[in-house]
């Protein structure tokens, strides 16, 4: 009785402990070592100038009702230079991955991923499944203020514009 007590617990375990429907995102470098002439010797003009760079593998599992209201996945990134990117790939299997490439002059520019976030969204806009880097946040920018705006009267500490005359103050003493 013990014994089957355990096989069934163990079954249990195995069904319940995994995801059946999912988004997930894998991380590679692209380098000499992700050449294939790299690890069966053949000759590659490659190898002279091999590829440099970064590349996520998105991957996804959803059911049919998901797959009939024309999900999209949408990739944002920021990279290591701050700056920020977008992309949207439709779906159209319920399962399936895509992958999205940076080498050369655009992962030179950029110097490489920072950080990433993909969500599987619906056509009107509902989010099916979010995965996100661990270092994913939201950048909030601040605009400089423009020319017209800005006053070219000298400022105090506090960003009062100076004037020449002390201020004045009344003070009220406390009621005793």
């Amino acid at each position: 009785m013990k014994k089957y007590s355990s096989l069934l617990f163990l079954l249990l375990l195995v069904t319940t402990s995994c995801q059946k429907y999912y988004l997930t995102i894998y991380q590679e470098r692209v380098d000499r070592d992700s050449l294939a002439s790299t690890h069966v010797g053949s000759p590659d003009p490659r190898q002279k100038n091999p590829p440099k760079g970064q590349e996520l593998i998105i991957e996804w599992q959803i059911p049919e009702d998901i797959l009939r209201q024309k999900p999209t996945i949408h990739l944002e990134m920021i990279y290591k230079d701050y700056s920020e990117d977008k992309k949207v790939y439709p779906i159209t299997h319920k399962s399936g991955y895509v992958v999205y490439t940076l080498v050369g002059d655009e992962y030179k520019k950029t110097k490489g991923l920072l950080a990433y976030k993909a969500e599987i969204m619906t056509e009107d806009g509902q989010i099916f499944r979010t995965w996100q880097h661990q270092m994913w946040v939201n950048i909030i920018r601040l605009e400089e203020p423009k020319e017209e705006e800005t006053s070219s009267e000298p400022v105090d500490e506090v960003g009062q514009p100076e004037t020449d005359e002390e201020e004045s103050a009344t003070f009220f003493p406390p009621d005793s």
